[in-house]
């Protein structure tokens, strides 16, 4: 499966103003069908969606800085993934979480095969979290493709 995540904006998706060094800003993830949708807006033009997966808020900086995870707009996906098996299933999903695992927020509590796939189980007892995700078959290409496009994806505007 071949995730379609648009690049960062460098204008607000509502009122096309570009965002200048010290803007604020909120980036929306948002499901499109198989594909999943970055918006970046301005505060004031920001409206919350029902079909948004995560938010998080931005300051647009002169500096590179390289990525900036939002750590919050992960643990909104993660939440949404428990109940939504589609969401689940998506090489995102388990990406995100083998970074919050990466980061010792997760763990990995099961390993199993499930219908001729392997999925993980994955915990965290303080946000209640167990969720079986199954692991993509990923080929190195594919891979390092979802890698930039998650690089595309979750980096602020700048």
């Amino acid at each position: 499966m071949k995730l379609e995540i648009g690049r960062r904006s460098r204008r607000c998706s509502a009122c096309s103003t570009g965002f200048e060094t010290g803007r604020k800003g909120v980036s929306v993830l948002l499901t499109a069908g198989e594909a999943l949708e970055r918006r970046d807006t301005c505060e004031s033009c920001y409206q919350p969606d029902p079909g948004e997966l995560a938010n998080w808020r931005f300051t647009l900086s002169a500096q590179k800085k390289g990525l900036r995870i939002c750590e919050d707009a992960i643990w909104q996906v993660i939440a949404k993934a428990k109940a939504d098996e589609e969401l689940r299933a998506k090489p995102f999903t388990y990406i995100l979480c083998l970074m919050l695992a990466r980061k010792r927020k997760l763990r990995r509590t099961q390993s199993r095969r499930k219908q001729g796939r392997e999925v993980h189980t994955y915990t965290n007892l303080s946000r209640g979290v167990d969720l079986e995700v199954p692991v993509p078959l990923l080929t190195p290409p594919v891979f390092a493709r979802l890698q930039r496009e998650l690089v595309e994806f979750l980096s602020a505007p700048g």
